[in-house]
């Protein structure tokens, strides 16, 4: 049974199936052109901009680090172990998310015999405590209930990239209906919208927790057309991360991709047939593509 094997095991069969679904071939850059006449009729056919929380509109590992620091200076760790310890955290929480999220529902689930699903709040406990077990300067030390609580909740105050909150304003006064589509609990995602001034901005949330799904699994992504009695033609989805992007278009989405960091996109077999329609260096220039899309390419 999956739960008698050791969380070791787990961890390392997880990293093992995702680099082997992901990092297939060599990194393809993505060059920023002038949108097409043909993409830009399509864009004014969109009703709804659904963005992803966690890395598309937020600066969640700078946040998560800032707001366990506190609590890691408590326990006597230097400035480089609260890195290693937040960068390790991080490495493990994104293995997690991209097994569940890639083998769920495909054949490569019952060859390993996992058939769950693990909710956001699970996985970020279970991801926290092993790195905690897993570091040589944390292993001995104790951590309370409180702090592991403490430490999970950093994830309720995520400070937004610079420009999302102005640019979110002009779309939605432009007429779009905006949401959130997470991989994130919907409890944890109304809070960073409390918390970081969002309020009133979003008509929908729509999160992992709605369908026990984590993107790339096309439910989550279908998820939005069953909320919103919308067509797929008149979605647009912001992705922050690449398998999200890909995710998207495999499932038919207009698709965004707020490329921040200016990482490339995995060089796959999925990657060049799904590639996104859009790359943004800052979500602020969205507003002014959708605006385009509906005074250009009149003619012709």
């Amino acid at each position: 049974m999956f739960r008698k094997k050791s969380l070791l095991w787990h961890f390392q069969l997880m990293r093992k199936i995702a680099l082997s679904l992901l990092l297939i071939m060599p990194s393809l850059s993505l060059a920023h052109s002038k949108v097409p006449c043909s993409l830009e009729r399509k864009l004014a056919n969109i009703q709804l901009i659904t963005f992803d929380l966690y890395a598309a509109l937020s600066e969640s590992a700078s946040s998560v680090t800032r707001n366990i620091t506190s609590i890691l200076k408590s326990k006597k760790l230097t400035p480089a172990q609260i890195k290693q310890f937040t960068d390790t955290w991080f490495s493990n929480y994104s293995t997690t998310k991209n097994y569940n999220g890639y083998i769920q529902s495909t054949s490569v689930a019952k060859m390993v015999g996992v058939q769950h699903f693990q909710l956001f709040d699970m996985m970020l406990k279970s991801t926290l405590t092993y790195t905690i077990r897993s570091l040589s300067f944390t292993k001995n030390l104790k951590f309370s209930q409180s702090d592991i609580a403490s430490m999970m909740n950093a994830w309720d105050k995520l400070t937004p990239l610079p420009g999302t909150i102005g640019a979110l304003k002009k779309l939605q006064q432009a007429g779009y209906k905006l949401a959130i589509l997470s991989n994130g609990s919907r409890q944890r995602i109304q809070d960073v919208i409390n918390n970081e001034g969002y309020q009133g901005i979003f008509s929908y949330i729509i999160s992992s927790s709605s369908v026990n799904r984590f993107k790339p699994d096309p439910k989550i992504y279908a998820e939005v057309m069953e909320k919103t009695h919308l067509n797929k033609d008149q979605i647009l989805h912001v992705a922050g991360a690449g398998f999200d992007a890909i995710g998207s278009r495999a499932f038919g989405y207009l698709t965004a991709w707020n490329n921040v960091n200016h990482v490339e996109l995995l060089n796959s077999l999925l990657s060049k047939r799904y590639e996104p329609n859009i790359v943004l260096d800052n979500l602020s220039e969205l507003p002014d593509i959708m605006a385009q899309s509906h005074l250009a390419c009149t003619t012709g």
